[in-house]
């Protein structure tokens, strides 16, 4: 028997856009549910449990509530936690120039949030912080979490990484689960790349490992927190999969990375140096294999005026209002 969990992490990632902006929380769990959600529901395959890990002050907050409501409704496996990430943080290095250069992207991103209270915050946990020194102890808490939702008695656990706003072609989670079963990495190297303002799809061709890869653990390890820990090694950023363990590559392409918020965006960008060819012919019958229905349709169109601040901030259309600027949620017009 085999359990299958697929690790999407939400505000634990970036650095610390969550916390500069109060309204990015409400306007990722609205790209998750228009992109990366149905993609999954789009499965051929939904024999899997979703673990979506948040930060600790993310734990009342009604919008992931509200979401793990929806999820339930409409027959998601899924687990939370609030624990951060399960393996190393490579924005928390010990690295000199690591932290200047991680500092330095803080302070673009709040300033282009207009979020100065929330740049402080950041860049002190950012120099201040070793995150990574208590993560065996915060990995037990999850893996406990974990077990209430997972069959903890299989004799290999598969873990697949997916970021909260990119897409598996709908036969990804049924190759996964035939693949021999052999302790190491499988990975996927090139896919697909979709700019959700414009509808282009393009070849995705990367040099190095992505983030989509999935692991196969044996048991007995996987529920270890210690053992779990000592499995992914060295492992400090997906690039580095390759010389942490063996990989076997499945076939390509089955993933897309999608593009949505430039502005507020470190890495994702439609002109990335491994954007290949444009697709023409045949694009809309790819992205229906990814769960995309209506191409090039905005997720982050409305402009709203907040009556608490007055400054007027962009909200995913059709979501509940939450001022970008100050926090307030609700009142807008």
């Amino acid at each position: 028997m085999i359990s299958h969990v697929i690790l999407i992490p939400f505000s634990v990632v970036g650095l610390g856009l969550a916390s500069l902006d109060p309204g990015w929380l409400g306007r990722r769990i609205k790209i998750f549910e228009d992109y990366t959600l149905k993609s999954l529901l789009n499965q051929t395959n939904r024999n899997f449990t979703l673990w979506l890990a948040f930060r600790p002050e993310d734990v009342y907050d009604h919008r992931i509530v509200a979401l793990s409501t929806r999820l339930t409704l409409q027959g998601v496996a899924h687990a939370l936690t609030f624990d951060w990430l399960p393996y190393h943080d490579d924005k928390f290095s010990k690295g000199f120039f690591t932290k200047v250069k991680n500092c330095a992207r803080i302070a673009r991103a709040a300033w282009r949030a207009r979020r100065l209270r929330g740049m402080l915050r950041a860049l002190f946990t950012t120099l201040f912080q070793d995150r990574n020194r208590d993560l065996t102890r915060r990995l037990s808490r999850m893996l406990d979490t974990l077990k209430v939702k997972v069959d903890a008695r299989g004799d290999s656990v598969l873990l697949t990484r997916l970021d909260s706003d990119d897409l598996l072609e709908r036969g990804a989670i049924q190759e996964i689960q035939s693949m021999p079963r052999q302790a190491g990495c499988l990975a996927w190297w090139n896919g697909f790349i979709f700019n959700s303002k414009t509808g282009e799809l393009a070849e995705y061709r990367p040099d190095t490992c992505p983030p989509f890869f999935t692991l196969t653990m044996p048991g007995s390890v996987f529920w270890s927190a210690i053992q779990h820990r000592i499995f992914w090694d060295n492992f400090t950023s997906h690039e580095d999969a390759p010389k942490v363990w063996t990989v076997r590559r499945l076939k390509d392409p089955k993933y897309c990375v999608v593009i949505h918020e430039p502005r507020n965006h470190i890495s994702s960008v439609w002109n990335h140096p491994f954007r290949g060819n444009l697709v023409g012919e045949g694009k809309e019958e790819i992205l229906k294999r990814f769960g995309i229905v209506k191409p090039g349709a905005s997720i982050m169109e409305d402009k709203r005026v907040c009556d608490s601040c007055g400054r007027e901030a962009l909200v995913p259309t059709g979501a509940c209002f939450c001022c970008s600027y100050c926090g307030t949620t609700g009142g807008c017009s």
